[in-house]
């Protein structure tokens, strides 16, 4: 993201990160960057293209999907690209996220670190850190960072928004509320300009889905019924 852009009036732009963890720390991760018509005229003005930029770090990588399309002219134009992956696991989240976290770096401002699961019997606790933070690089678009941050609260032109959906009900969170319809088990922060969030949850670990105990039920009762079909007397 080019910062010297969506620190000019009428230039808007939102990110919203989103994970999804099932019982096992796995899942999904994602991300959708979007700007409007304004902030890409100025940018590529300055010779950037902060959504081309995203989509091509991410296929750079491999198991990224990535989707970009143009927003609707009644909503302001722009463009927005979405990335997604599968993680099979709290080892590949980690290594996901610093992947995406290495994909949103810029030099004017830290806006992500990566996510880390840890599980045990009965919870899964997921940590990491999001911000919108202003680095000394302002100073090269001639702007002290206290400055860069003041500007974006005073344009609201950065909307940044952290999303977790936990497996089970949530025990813990430091993330704001959540829309009722989005249910117990999913979170929301929302970053705002000057701040390093660290993002903390815990939520319940349910047990095997219904599915893998219904095989389990089937099975035990096939093999309870091999056994009576071996020890029953055969007739001679």
């Amino acid at each position: 993201m080019t910062l010297g852009a969506i620190l000019l009036p009428a230039c808007e732009a939102a990110l919203d990160v989103r994970v999804v963890l099932d019982r096992d720390g796995a899942g999904s991760l994602g991300v959708s960057l979007s700007a409007d018509e304004e902030l890409l005229a100025r940018a590529a003005a300055a010779g950037a293209d902060p959504i081309a930029a995203l989509a091509a770090s991410a296929r750079a990588l491999e198991g990224w999907a990535v989707v970009e399309e143009a927003l609707p002219a009644a909503a302001g134009g722009g463009r927005r690209v979405q990335l997604s992956t599968v993680v099979d696991g709290p080892e590949e989240l980690e290594r996901r996220s610093a992947e995406l976290a290495d994909a949103l770096s810029a030099p004017e401002v830290d806006l992500l670190d990566g996510f880390q699961v840890e599980l045990d019997d009965d919870t899964v606790r997921l940590e990491g850190r999001a911000g919108l933070v202003a680095t000394s690089a302002t100073t090269e678009i001639g702007l002290r960072p206290e400055d860069a941050v003041r500007l974006l609260e005073e344009h609201d032109a950065f909307r940044y928004t952290v999303h977790a959906r936990m497996p089970g009900a949530v025990l813990e969170s430091n993330a704001g509320s959540a829309p009722a319809e989005d249910g117990p088990t999913e979170l929301v922060w929302r970053i705002a300009p000057g701040t390093s969030v660290a993002l903390s949850a815990v939520g319940e670990r349910p047990g095997p889905s219904a599915l893998l105990l219904a095989a389990g039920a089937v099975s035990a009762a096939l093999l309870l019924l091999a056994g009576v079909l071996l020890l029953r007397p055969r007739r001679t």
